[in-house]
């Protein structure tokens, strides 16, 4: 492992990382001075790691566009390496405003976009700020967050998530919600916030984050709006799906798999510090669980015993999905990586001979007996086999069977939930292959 830490300010840190195409890497965040004031920070590294002292000044660009404290929270790098910030600066009345700047290659402030280089949107209450940002193939700019609505009646917190679509030239997008910009609330008075966007291949804009309940427990949320920044009534339950399974859980970052599923990282549990796990979701094109991923399409792990937070996800070209995020061991927060399998090893592949085999019922509980049936003819002499999904070996049986005649095959007593395989060969040579769910 090689480490790289910088010390050149009171206090910094960094929230985004980029590799561009000539393998130099950009880091985002915020830096602060000697007075503790805060501004953008964006840092460049040579492919070595070396500080490019092409860039900023000596590798480092500190962009200031407020007299208070700004903070990048997201980064993107444009084609033509022009960088976009998005973030939080102060305002006039001292509220944190949601901001997106925007960087020339050389690390100075780009002033043909926006206002002098930056776009602010008004707001009247003081937390509101974007955590995310996404590029349109046409060039236009989706970013995410929240908006503060002042407290509720109860006096809490009510924050609704925010979308706001610009332009390439920092302009908002008239033909996006009102003004460029949609609000989006999941029902109650409460903190509902975003922070993951993708744009899908299909040119639909997916968001993550979390929605608070009336008992303050926080379900994961993923919400999906078309082209014009409506809510796809298509998908979930009008345009949004939850995820609840426990007290605490929040949707942090999103992929989207060469064939369209969607991939939703987070984290599941109860409120820290009790136990908080890696979560691992997948959703099929119109927001309902995938059936075939994991155990009724999400995967739950955990790294150490006390609590877990994925926090952001990775795609490799073969289609595994890299996690990163933070897990406490005991005494302090480690940075914690895990690498999953987005789809199972060929055997996972239905193979079906003619006739196509029938098993049922399927999905099934464990300690049940599955019926095979619809076996063609000339199989009198089979093999059954009962796979883990990765390949391997749980139970096999031989039967002698004859054409037309369905047979039974008993499941072990102890199989967890989850997806397996049955293989059925005649001889040495493999016939049949079918997915197996065990959902109890």
């Amino acid at each position: 492992m090689a480490l790289l830490v910088f010390t050149n300010f009171n206090e910094s840190y960094a929230y985004a990382t980029m590799i561009r195409n000539d393998g130099k890497i950009l880091l985002a965040g915020a830096k602060a001075d000697p007075s503790f004031q805060f501004s953008n920070l964006v840092i460049r590294l040579n492919v070595d790691g070396t500080i490019d002292s092409t860039f900023g000044i000596n590798g480092f660009a500190t962009p200031e566009i407020s007299t208070g404290d700004d903070f990048a929270y997201a980064a993107v790098e444009q084609p033509d390496h022009k960088i976009l910030l998005a973030g939080t600066a102060l305002d006039a009345g001292f509220n944190n405003q949601p901001c997106v700047v925007r960087l020339l290659e050389n690390g100075t402030i780009d002033s043909t976009f926006g206002v002098n280089g930056v776009y602010r949107m008004t707001v009247t209450n003081n937390d509101n700020e974007l955590t995310s940002i996404a590029l349109q193939s046409d060039g236009k700019i989706v970013v995410s967050g929240h908006i503060d609505n002042g407290l509720t009646s109860g006096g809490q917190f009510d924050f609704d998530i925010l979308v706001i679509r610009l332009n390439s030239d920092g302009t908002p997008d008239a033909t996006f919600g009102t003004n460029g910009i949609t609000i989006t609330s999941n029902g109650i008075e409460n903190v509902d916030d975003a922070f993951g966007t993708i744009v899908s291949s299909t040119g639909d804009i997916l968001v993550s984050g979390f929605s608070t309940q009336p008992n303050f427990s926080y379900d994961a949320i993923l919400l999906k709006y078309d082209t014009t920044g409506v809510l796809d009534p298509a998908f979930g339950t009008g345009g949004i799906v939850v995820f609840n399974e426990n007290d605490f859980e929040v949707g942090f970052d999103l992929a989207e798999q060469a064939d369209g599923k969607i991939l939703f990282a987070g984290n599941s549990g109860n409120f820290p510090p009790s136990s908080n796990d890696f979560l691992l979701a997948r959703y099929l094109a119109n927001g309902s669980p995938d059936p075939t991923f994991g155990l009724n399409g999400r995967v739950i792990t955990s790294i150490f015993p006390d609590y877990d937070e994925a926090e952001g996800i990775a795609l490799q070209a073969d289609g595994k999905a890299i996690l990163v995020g933070k897990s406490y061991n005991g005494t302090q927060n480690d940075i914690a990586v895990a690498r999953f399998l987005t789809d199972a090893p060929s055997l996972l592949q239905d193979m079906n001979f003619a006739g196509s085999p029938l098993i049922s019922p399927n999905p099934v509980g464990a300690n049940k007996v599955i019926r095979i049936s619809n076996l063609p003819a000339g199989f009198d002499n089979l093999e059954l086999k009962l796979l883990s999904i990765d390949g391997k070996h749980i139970a096999a049986e031989n039967f002698q069977t004859t054409y037309g005649v369905d047979f039974e095959f008993s499941l072990p007593k102890t199989m967890a939930k989850g997806i397996y395989v049955i293989e059925i060969t005649n001889g040495n040579s493999l016939s049949f292959r079918k997915k197996l769910v065990i959902s109890e």
